[in-house]
């Protein structure tokens, strides 16, 4: 009985370990690029219509490098990668994270900005 115990516990514990071995492969790719190089990278894909990787790699920018001009036009960028994949309700849902108030980041400055560069 015990060590029908104990390989059912032993069983259970490598299964739990192998469930958190799912790493995301932006991360692990990008995980050595520099600050410069990440933004140029999901620049690319936002002027090559690849929204949903644009915005995953704004995000994976915005978690390594917090701070700085980088991370807060990536804020701009990820709103503007949504409001071009017809997600307007995320596009004016991300911009309130922006730390300094401007008219960028009022509804209504945004909106402006993402008719003025986007079409309507």
């Amino acid at each position: 009985m015990k060590k029908i115990l104990l390989v059912v516990s032993l069983g259970l514990a490598l299964s739990a370990c192998a469930n958190k071995g799912t790493i995301d492969k932006d991360a692990q790719i990008t995980q050595d690029w520099s600050v410069e190089k990440l933004y140029a990278e999901a620049q690319d894909e936002l002027n090559s219509n690849n929204y949903t990787r644009a915005v995953k790699l704004y995000e994976i920018l915005e978690s390594r490098f917090p701070n700085g001009r980088y991370a807060q036009q990536s804020q701009l960028d990820t709103a503007y990668a949504y409001y071009k994949d017809d997600e307007p309700e995320k596009a004016f849902g991300c911009h309130c994270a922006l730390p300094t108030p401007s008219s960028a980041t009022s509804e209504y400055g945004l909106r402006a900005v993402l008719e003025r560069f986007g079409p309507v």
